[in-house]
């Protein structure tokens, strides 16, 4: 029991010198032993573990963030591909509009079954099956 707490023996003692040697005896024991009653503080217990807690719900929210963010940038990514398709589509209208005055019925109908083969090709255009109607 000496070697672990002389020094609060000694310095509870009412003599001349108690506090010196006290001090003096602290110094020989373990510091493990010594911090031992502050590690147990269970305020500080309590607000390291407030700290962990808040750490992991920022560490949630940036992931959030993050997630929102990829999110947005495919999004503005499928806005513009849709973007070029439409103006895609436009071209092609105003080249058949353009060349159509010097075109036959013929020709006019062969880029018609063309474009609408094409549209069937890419998934744009699906093809609906007769209906019974009896």
């Amino acid at each position: 029991m000496w070697q672990v707490a002389g020094d609060l023996f000694v310095k509870n003692m009412d003599w001349p010198g108690a506090d010196d040697l006290a001090a003096r005896l602290a110094r020989t024991i373990d510091p493990k032993l010594l911090n031992a009653e502050e590690d147990e503080d269970p305020a500080l217990q309590a607000a390291q573990m407030q700290i962990q807690a808040m750490g992991q719900e920022m560490e949630q929210m940036y992931q959030m963030l993050q997630s929102v963010q990829q999110s947005m940038e495919a999004r503005d990514l499928q806005i513009k591909e849709q973007a070029n398709q439409i103006k895609a589509y436009d071209a092609e209208t105003k080249r058949i509009a353009a060349v159509q005055a010097g075109m036959t019925p013929e020709q006019i109908q062969d880029i018609v079954l063309g474009t609408i083969a094409a549209a069937m090709d890419t998934g744009d255009l699906v093809p609906q099956q007769p209906q019974n109607l009896a």
